[in-house]
C-alpha cells in the first residue's frame, strides 16, 4: 500500500490511473491525503505550512534549556513517530506525514538555491517562539550551518534557507530507522546527499558513505520498480551523478549503461556532411550525436512526463553571427532525425555527456563532441532542469569562441533573470531535476561574471564577485580595473579582499597605497591599524592611532592597546624583525595622549600601568607611576555603574584591587621618606577599607550573615592586606616621629 504513494511522490505527479486509486483505495487517512495531495500538486508551501506539520514540529512550544536546533527537531519528530498507537494504519499516516515534510524540504532548498522562484514565505514560521526567543536569528543561523558541516567542510555562506536542508538531514538520518514501512525512503537520502555535497567547499566521505549505503537500500527494492522504467532510468542517473561526484568513475559509467540499457536507446557520436558557416560551399564532415531507439521500443513511450511549454523555459538565444550558423545544415537532414525523446530519454544523453566530459581532457574535439550533446538535447527544449543544464554546458564551452562569447553572456543572464521569474512554476522547474545536475544558482552567477570579464565589463564582474562573496576573483577584478594612483577607494576595496583572504602582508602594502591617495580617509586608517597590528608592524600602528586620533575626536580602540602594550612589554619581534621593545618611549606618549582623552576608563590606566612594569620594574620611578596608573584605574572602576550588584565583576573588581594595594607596599618599601610611603599606605588601604565595606553591605546574606560565597575568599584576603597596611603605616608613623 504505501509502495503505491512512495513511486507518484518520487516522480513527483500522479498518471491517470494512479489518481483513480489513490482517491479512492489509497489515503485512509483526510489529514495525511491532504499533505499528499499537496505534495504531488507541487505545493511544497502548502505542505509545511499546514496545522498538522506546524503541530509535529511546535508542539507545546516548548523547548528545552541548551538544547540546539537538530537536537530540537529529532526530539519532536521522534515524539511524534513514536507516539503510543496500537492502529499499523495509524502509524503508516505517521511516517508518510514525516516523509512528505522531508521531501517537501528538499524541493523547497531546491527551489531557495537552483531553481527558483524565490519562497513566498520565511522558514522561521516553522518554529516554536521559544527557540526563536531563547537566541537571535544570527546564533540560530550559526547553528544551522554548524550542524550541516561535516568532515570539516564548510556550507557555502550564501546558501538560502538552510534551515530546510537541516530538517530533511534530521529525517533521513537520524529518525528514518523508525520509518520502516517505507521501502523507497533511502531514495530520499541519496538526493539529500546529491544537494547537501553541491553546498560544501570539498568532498565529504560522510556523505559518501551515507550514498552507497542509500543505493544499495534501493537496489534491494528493485522488484518494487520492476514496472516503473522510467523511474528506474532516473534512479540509476542520479546513482551516476553521485559516483561523478565522488571519482568512482567506474561506478558511475555501469549506472550510465545500466540506464541506457532500460531506455533502449543507442547513442552514438558519428560524422555526417553538413556546413557550418553561410559562406560554406562545400559539405564537409561534422559531429552530431546520433540517437535512435530499438525497433521494439518506437512504440513504446514509458514516461508520462508532460513537457513544460516553451514559453515558461528559459529563451535560447540564437547566435545572430553573419558568418557561423546557428545550427549545423546537415547534407541529409532526414537521415538523422531525433526520436521525439522523454524527460528520462534527455537526462539520459546529459547523463552520458556528464560522465563522457569527466572521462576525456579538455582539448578542442571534446569541446567539439560535447557541443554535439548540448545541440541533440536543445534541438526539442521540452523540461526546465534538462534546459538549463545543456545551456550553462554549452555557454561553457562557447566562452572561448571570440564568435559565440556574447551570446554566451546573454544567455547566461537569461538564466539568472529567470530564477526569479514566477511565470514558471517550481513543479514544472523539478522535473527530472535530481538526475540532471542543475548548476546551483551561484554558479552559474560565477559564470556570469566570468563572461563579463570576458567581454572587458570588469566593474560589472567585480560587483558579483562582491555579491557572491568571492574575493579571490574580486582582487583579480581590481587589479585588472587598474584602478591605483588615485584611487583611495578602489585600494581600500582591494585590501578589504585581502583581509577576507586572510592575505595579511598583501593588505598591509595595499593600505599603504590607499592612504598616500587619501591621508584624510579615516576609514582606511581603520583598515590600516587593525593590519598594521595582525602582521606585526608595531610601530606603524602607533602612527596610525595618533593619525586616528587627529582625525576623530573620540577615536579609542582598547584592545589595539593591549596588543601594542604586550608586544613592547615582552619584547616580541616585529614584522621587520626588530624588538618591539624599542618602541617603549613611542608608546608611553601614546597612552599618555590616549588617558588625556579617555581618563575615565580603567582599561586604558591599566595598560598605562602594565607599560610602566606594572609595579614591579627595578625603576622605583616606573613603578610609582604605574601605582598612579592603578590607582586611577581603580577609582574609574569604582565610579562606574552597576558592578556592584554583579558579584562575577565584584570579585574581579576585588582581584585588582588587591593587586594595587600590593603593589602600593612594595612601592612604600623603596622610599627613603617615611611620611611619603605613609602616604601611599594610607590611600591604599582607604580605597580598599570602602570596598570592603561596600562588599559586606551589598552581599550579605540577611538569614546567616554571611558574604556571598563567591566573595568570600575576595573579602577575607583584602581584610588580611588591610591589616598588613595599618601595620606597615604603624611602623612608618613611629619611625616619623
Amino acid at each position: 500500500m504505501l509502495l503505491s504513494v512512495e513511486i507518484p511522490v518520487l516522480r513527483g505527479f500522479l498518471t491517470g490511473s494512479e489518481a483513480t486509486e489513490w482517491t479512492q483505495n489509497i489515503i485512509t487517512d483526510p489529514e495525511t491525503g491532504s499533505l499528499l495531495q499537496s505534495l504531488v500538486e507541487g505545493d511544497f508551501e502548502a505542505v509545511l505550512l499546514s496545522p498538522q506539520v506546524i503541530d509535529v514540529l511546535t508542539g507545546d512550544d516548548s523547548c528545552r534549556e541548551g538544547e540546539d536546533i537538530e537536537a530540537y527537531l529529532e526530539r519532536r519528530l521522534l515524539l511524534y513517530l513514536t507516539a503510543d498507537d496500537d492502529d499499523d494504519d495509524q502509524q503508516s499516516n505517521r511516517e508518510l506525514t514525516v516523509m512528505a515534510i522531508a521531501v517537501s524540504c528538499l524541493h523547497l532548498f531546491a527551489q531557495s538555491n537552483w531553481t527558483g522562484p524565490p519562497l513566498s514565505f520565511h522558514v522561521w514560521d516553522l518554529l516554536p517562539s521559544s527557540l526563536m526567543s531563547s537566541q537571535n536569528p544570527q546564533l540560530l543561523m550559526e547553528g544551522i550551518q554548524s550542524s550541516l558541516l561535516l568532515d570539516g567542510e564548510s556550507v557555502y555562506s550564501l546558501v538560502v534557507n538552510p534551515f530546510l536542508l537541516l530538517l530533511a538531514r534530521v529525517i533521513l538520518t537520524k529518525v528514518a530507522p523508525r520509518m520502516e514501512r517505507l521501502q523507497l525512503l533511502p531514495w530520499w537520502t541519496l538526493r539529500y546527499v546529491n544537494l547537501h555535497q553541491q553546498i560544501l567547499e570539498a568532498r565529504s566521505l560522510l556523505l559518501l558513505s551515507l550514498a552507497r549505503c542509500s543505493m544499495d537500500k534501493v537496489l534491494k527494492c528493485q522488484s518494487a520498480l520492476s514496472d516503473q522504467r522510467s523511474l528506474a532510468i532516473q534512479f540509476y542517473l542520479e546513482s551516476a551523478y553521485i559516483s561523478l561526484t565522488y571519482y568512482e568513475y567506474r561506478a558511475a559509467k555501469d549506472h550510465i549503461n545500466r540506464a541506457k540499457e532500460l531506455s533502449g536507446l543507442h547513442i552514438n557520436m558519428t560524422g555526417v556532411l553538413g556546413k557550418r558557416t553561410r559562406f560554406q560551399e562545400k559539405f564537409l564532415a561534422q559531429l552530431i550525436l546520433e540517437v535512435k531507439r530499438q525497433e521494439d521500443e518506437v512504440d513504446q513511450r514509458f514516461s508520462e512526463t508532460t513537457p513544460t511549454p516553451q514559453a515558461s523555459l528559459p529563451k535560447d538565444y540564437h547566435l545572430d553571427d553573419d558568418t557561423v550558423l546557428d545550427h549545423i545544415s546537415l547534407a541529409e537532414p532526414d537521415q538523422y532525425q531525433l526520436p521525439d525523446l522523454s524527460a528520462e530519454e534527455q537526462a539520459l544523453i546529459l547523463g552520458v555527456c556528464a560522465d563522457f566530459q569527466k572521462n576525456n581532457p579538455v582539448h578542442k574535439l571534446t569541446a567539439e563532441e560535447l557541443l554535439a550533446f548540448t545541440s541533440c538535447i536543445l534541438s526539442q527544449p521540452k523540461f526546465w532542469s534538462v534546459e538549463v543544464t545543456a545551456l550553462c554546458l554549452r555557454t561553457k564551452l562557447e566562452r572561448g569562441r571570440s564568435r559565440c562569447v556574447e551570446r554566451a553572456m546573454m544567455q547566461t543572464q537569461a538564466i539568472v533573470d529567470h530564477f526569479e521569474d514566477k511565470s514558471c512554476p517550481v513543479s514544472e522547474r523539478l522535473k527530472v531535476f535530481y538526475c540532471c545536475q542543475v548548476p546551483p544558482r551561484w554558479a552559474v552567477q560565477k559564470l556570469l561574471a566570468s563572461l563579463l570579464i570576458d567581454l572587458g565589463c570588469i566593474s560589472s564582474a567585480l560587483l558579483l564577485y562582491e555579491k557572491l562573496e568571492l574575493w579571490e576573483d574580486a582582487v583579480v577584478c581590481y587589479e585588472r580595473l587598474g584602478q591605483h594612483g588615485k584611487n583611495a577607494e578602489a585600494w581600500n576595496n582591494l585590501s578589504t579582499a585581502y583581509i577576507r583572504l586572510q592575505m595579511k602582508t598583501k593588505a598591509f602594502r595595499t593600505l599603504q597605497e590607499a592612504l598616500k591617495c587619501n591621508y584624510e580617509h579615516w576609514q582606511i586608517w581603520e583598515n590600516f591599524i587593525v593590519v598594521s597590528t595582525d602582521v606585526g608592524d608595531f610601530a606603524e600602528a602607533i602612527k596610525a592611532y595618533h593619525r586616528l586620533m587627529d582625525l576623530r575626536e573620540n577615536y579609542k580602540d582598547v584592545q589595539i592597546l593591549q596588543i601594542l602594550v604586550r608586544a613592547v612589554v615582552e619584547n616580541l619581534t616585529d614584522s621587520q624583525g626588530a624588538q618591539a621593545g624599542s618602541l617603549t618611549p613611542k608608546l608611553k606618549e601614546l597612552l599618555g595622549r590616549v588617558s588625556a582623552r579617555h581618563s575615565s576608563d580603567a582599561e586604558i590606566w591599566r595598560q598605562y600601568a602594565t607599560l610602566y612594569g606594572g609595579g614591579h620594574s627595578s625603576n622605583p620611578d616606573d613603578s610609582e607611576k604605574a601605582l598612579q596608573f592603578l590607582s586611577k584605574a581603580h577609582r574609574c572602576e569604582i565610579q562606574a555603574s552597576g558592578w556592584e550588584k554583579d558579584p562575577v565583576l565584584f570579585k574581579d573588581v576585588i582581584t585588582r584591587a588587591i593587586n594595587m594595594g600590593k603593589v602600593s607596599i612594595s612601592c612604600s618599601e623603596k622610599k627613603s621618606n617615611p611620611a611619603e610611603a605613609l602616604q601611599m599606605l594610607s590611600s591604599s588601604r582607604l580605597s580598599l577599607r570602602s570596598l570592603a565595606t561596600k562588599a559586606k553591605q551589598i552581599h550579605t546574606d540577611v538569614a546567616t550573615g554571611e558574604v556571598h560565597a563567591d566573595l568570600q575568599d575576595g573579602v577575607a584576603a583584602l581584610e588580611q592586606l588591610i591589616t598588613e597596611l595599618q601595620e606597615l603605616s604603624g611602623k612608618l608613623r613611629n619611625q616619623s616621629q
